[in-house]
């Protein structure tokens, strides 16, 4: 049974236009993802919600028809079932380096260590450290217009006192 229209945006919605395994964006990838059946169809998978995965075109090939057959085969990581980080960690090199039998699976079935891959986790770390000195430069900035505006207040009081201290002096010199 072919999706709705309504279906196919409510999973493009919930996965934010990203793919779910990758984290590609429709942005990226020049346009709408693809719809994986996380159990294929061909293997008795279903149109409900929780079964649907938005995909690029790329993880969806690798991944193909793959469901386990038997309790021993090996299982691919669910993005609508359980968090990336508990299978994987990425590297500051931009790879994913597996934490399970199911992330090693995973990174190797859906070729998640593909030089473009790699090269986009990096520039996102490039982004989040950029965007990390941009917040701490802000703080900074933040700290010393408050220390600008101390000292304001600090000069004001002094002069107010100098003031205050020569009215005094001119009185007790009799003025």
């Amino acid at each position: 049974m072919a999706l709705t229209a309504s279906q196919r945006e409510f999973v493009r919605r919930r996965a934010a236009f990203r793919c779910e395994y990758c984290g590609v964006s429709e942005l990226e990838a020049g346009g709408n993802l693809t719809i994986d059946h996380f159990v294929p169809q061909s293997k008795g998978g279903t149109d409900d919600p929780e079964n649907l995965v938005y995909s690029c075109s790329c993880c969806n090939r690798y991944k193909g028809d793959y469901a386990p057959i038997s309790p021993n085969d090996p299982h691919l990581w669910n993005p609508r079932a359980e968090l990336a980080g508990h299978h994987f960690l990425e590297g500051e090199d931009g790879l994913l380096y597996p934490l399970t039998p199911t992330g090693a699976f995973t990174i190797s079935r859906l070729q998640l260590n593909r030089p473009a891959l790699v090269q986009r986790r990096l520039q996102q770390q490039q982004q989040r450290a950029a965007e990390a000195l941009l917040r701490e430069y802000q703080l900074i900035l933040q700290s010393y217009d408050r220390l600008a505006r101390l000292q304001q207040v600090l000069i004001q009081e002094q002069q107010a006192l100098l003031a205050e201290q020569g009215r005094l002096l001119r009185q007790l010199l009799g003025d």
